[in-house]
């Protein structure tokens, strides 16, 4: 069974719930072992976590979506924009 997780160009948050308890809903759905601030250092998101969505930036805000897709058990890597520069 092969795990494969999306991003979508324009990511759909949950707007009255913090990012903090959004990835830990997600970590805690797929029974991961993986921390929040582990993906927050991970995508290099240097926001408060008990923010909400509507206070990320559009850079932040795809930032987030990529660790909310990488709280699920994948098997394949990614890159970075910024590590392509």
């Amino acid at each position: 069974r092969v795990h494969i997780s999306i991003i979508q160009q324009t990511p759909i948050f949950l707007e009255n719930m913090t990012l903090k308890k959004q990835l830990q809903m997600q970590l805690d759905l797929v029974g991961s072992s993986k921390k929040v601030e582990e993906l927050f250092d991970k995508v290099k998101l240097d926001v408060n976590p008990n923010c909400f969505p509507a206070n990320l930036s559009g850079g932040q805000k795809q930032k987030f979506a990529l660790a909310l897709a990488l709280a699920k058990k994948q098997i394949f890597g990614y890159v970075m924009k910024s590590q392509l520069l």
